[in-house]
């Protein structure tokens, strides 16, 4: 059967397009009292503004021609909304304790998605993600950022998904960055990665740990290209000799490969050490460039730059146990956008 989310169009919301923004959210009662402002105004601001407030200033916004996000279209009627744009338009981000910057890298930023009641459940936000990030590179992004929540079940009411499911996400590249609450991720995607990298670095690090040196190289192009602290081998071949060569001096027989995520919104490996007691020291991070399936290249950086670089090293909310996908242990009280109040934040 075609995936009819195949066949959904985008397009900005710019000032010609209004009136379709705004019959899409009146669809919703609670989209017709935000209009998309909850992370565009600090929330004293929200919580002072009425629902026609709002209305207004989002509208004055795309008049002015400001560019909030985009629009998915099914034979000519918008079925879906998704807010985007650089992260300093949010004051509500860039106030909040949980999901502030965490470092001076500019980033877009995936705040909102609305679907249309009888196009839920079909694809349309993963469409709409995809389209996000190529409206992001389109405007200069190198990095876009969301914020997710982890599914309790499958009775998740739909207003509780609105900046986005984690599984989404995932299959669309985007990397764990940090756990914002219980159940809230930050997540990062470069505009460049390749969602299918972490399938391919998995299968390296399965081969590293084996040392399965036929399955390793068999995940090379035949012109990859490795960077290491002190020398820069080219081809598959001479790459294969520099880790034959490891191994026969033994360099490589304590250390373990991971899978892990970087806080450039890429998956890379990093590489332990096995400690005492069952503990792993990250010793080294290799970035992986991967392109249909195939690695073109490595970098590898060692020691206090390896940590910086991998957001697994900077996640305190990691020490849970918990990564994205998995099950959510706690329920937070939702909130209500058309009157900002919840029971916890």
């Amino acid at each position: 059967m075609k995936d009819p989310a195949a066949d959904v169009r985008f397009h900005p919301l710019e000032a010609g397009r209004w009136d379709d923004f705004e019959r899409l959210m009146r669809t919703s009662r609670t989209c017709a009292s935000c209009w998309c402002m909850w992370w565009r105004m600090t929330r004293r601001d929200f919580h002072q503004a009425s629902g026609e407030s709002r209305y207004e200033a989002m509208k004055g916004r795309v008049a002015s021609g400001d560019v909030p996000g985009i629009l998915a279209y099914l034979d000519n009627e918008p079925v879906g909304w998704c807010s985007v744009a650089p992260r300093e338009s949010f004051p509500g981000i860039q106030g909040s304790p949980s999901l502030r910057p965490r470092d001076e890298r500019p980033a877009w930023a995936i705040t909102c998605f609305y679907v249309a009641p009888g196009w839920r459940r079909r694809g349309v936000m993963r469409a709409l993600l995809d389209a996000a990030v190529e409206h992001a590179r389109a405007g200069g992004a190198t990095l876009v950022e969301g914020y997710p929540v982890e599914r309790r079940d499958d009775r998740m009411p739909s207003v509780d998904a609105y900046t986005g499911l984690v599984p989404v996400f995932e299959e669309a590249g985007f990397v764990p960055l940090v756990r914002a609450t219980p159940r809230r991720w930050v997540m990062r995607r470069g505009v460049d990665a390749d969602p299918g990298a972490r399938r391919v670095l998995e299968a390296y690090c399965d081969a590293w740990n084996r040392w399965d040196l036929n399955a390793l190289f068999a995940l090379f192009a035949d012109d990859a290209v490795y960077r290491g602290t002190h020398r820069v081998l080219e081809g598959r071949d001479a790459i294969r000799r520099m880790y034959e060569a490891s191994r026969a001096r033994g360099r490589t027989s304590d250390l373990q490969a991971r899978v892990v995520p970087l806080v450039s919104g890429t998956w890379g490996v990093g590489l332990y050490r096995r400690g005492g007691q069952g503990g792993h020291q990250l010793v080294a991070l290799k970035h992986v460039a991967v392109r249909a399936g195939r690695i073109l290249a490595h970098d590898l950086v060692e020691g206090e730059a390896a940590s910086r670089e991998s957001a697994r090293e900077h996640d305190s909310g990691a020490s849970s146990g918990r990564k994205p996908g998995g099950a959510s242990t706690s329920r937070p009280a939702r909130t209500n956008r058309s009157t900002g109040r919840s029971g916890s934040r």
